[in-house]
């Protein structure tokens, strides 16, 4: 009995790249068993990461793990053309999947690819991609100047906390000529989990439990980022840039700030410098929602800056907020009335 499951599972590897479409009935009729039986010697395999299984019933492929997991290395250089890329050494492996979740792919690919021929300023680009029994993550990574310390030359920042900051907010590029900013945002929200590792830093952004976390990173030289997302993942792309967009011209006018950024070494958020950092460069946004997750209490001074000072200037500029604890909401409420 172990010889034949040996057997099995050994001919399922051995063929399953020749047959994606038919491999449980050629083997069942190989071994003369019943598809039930071959079944469940995949699923062994699948649950192992040895093959990989994607789509449902009529449509169901099974591939190798090493078809898929891949490591491939170009140069970087205005000549890498990020769609050629895409289309020559990756769409093959994702046309499998469902379409938006082969669209949400596409984007990220060719978005953080094009980053990184226009602006890493590096010289070799590596893009990873790992499957497992039910996720996709496919990582790119250059050699480049990094993208926090891009962000805080750009924009003259005091450190790479502020670039975090900036770069959470969208519609950020040091390039405005020829880049919109939207690539990376829109990434971020559109994976399950996302994460940019550069210059020392880590910032993940995990949408799966609306969650978001920085923490020191080995990655001093260049940028690595991540996007995952599972192989049955429901969100549309379409849907989160109509979350972002105005209802009237479709422009992306609307942004989400993560408040807790504008924390440095644990700072509390009480003064109007503070504020500022907040409010900085959001003068082509319309809808501004700040999300107070993760902060505690927050100052008059802040508060006034922000809901009144900025708002004052910028009246054409709505400003929301969202999970405040109940003393943050008070001193909100105290300073708009």
């Amino acid at each position: 009995m172990k010889k034949q499951i040996n057997n099995i599972s050994s001919y399922l590897l051995q063929h399953v790249a020749k047959h994606p479409k038919d491999i449980v009935t050629f083997s069942a009729n190989a071994f003369s068993v019943t598809p039930t039986t071959v079944h469940r010697h995949l699923n062994r395999l699948i649950k192992g990461g040895e093959i990989i299984k994607t789509g449902n019933t009529k449509q169901t492929l099974y591939y190798l793990a090493d078809e898929k997991n891949k490591s491939l290395f170009f140069k970087l250089s205005k000549d890498l053309d990020e769609f050629f890329t895409w289309e020559k050494h990756l769409e093959q492996d994702f046309t499998s999947l469902d379409k938006h979740v082969y669209s949400i792919i596409e984007y990220y690919t060719t978005e953080v690819i094009n980053n990184a021929i226009d602006h890493s300023q590096g010289k070799q680009l590596t893009v990873k991609t790992f499957w497992d029994a039910k996720n996709i993550t496919i990582t790119i990574i250059d050699d480049g100047i990094g993208v926090f310390d891009k962000i805080r030359q750009g924009f003259h920042l005091d450190n790479i906390n502020e670039s975090l900051l900036e770069l959470s907010k969208g519609k950020i590029t040091t390039d405005p000529e020829n880049h919109t900013g939207e690539g990376l945002f829109f990434s971020s929200k559109a994976a399950d989990v996302f994460t940019i590792e550069a210059n020392g830093l880590l910032f993940c952004i995990d949408n799966l439990i609306k969650d978001w976390y920085i923490a020191s990173s080995d990655t001093k030289i260049g940028s690595k980022i991540s996007l995952q997302i599972a192989r049955d993942a429901p969100q549309e792309l379409s849907d989160i840039f109509l979350k972002f967009q105005s209802d009237d011209n479709l422009e992306f006018d609307k942004t989400e700030i993560y408040v807790d950024l504008a924390l440095l070494a644990g700072d509390r958020l009480i003064s109007r410098s503070q504020a500022k950092r907040i409010t900085r460069n959001l003068e082509n946004f319309t809808h501004i929602t700040l999300d107070f997750k993760k902060v505690n209490i927050v100052g008059q001074g802040f508060v006034d800056q922000v809901f009144r000072v900025y708002q004052s200037q910028h009246p054409g500029t709505t400003i929301t907020y969202c999970n405040a604890n109940d003393e943050v909401k008070f001193m909100i409420t105290r300073s708009l009335d």
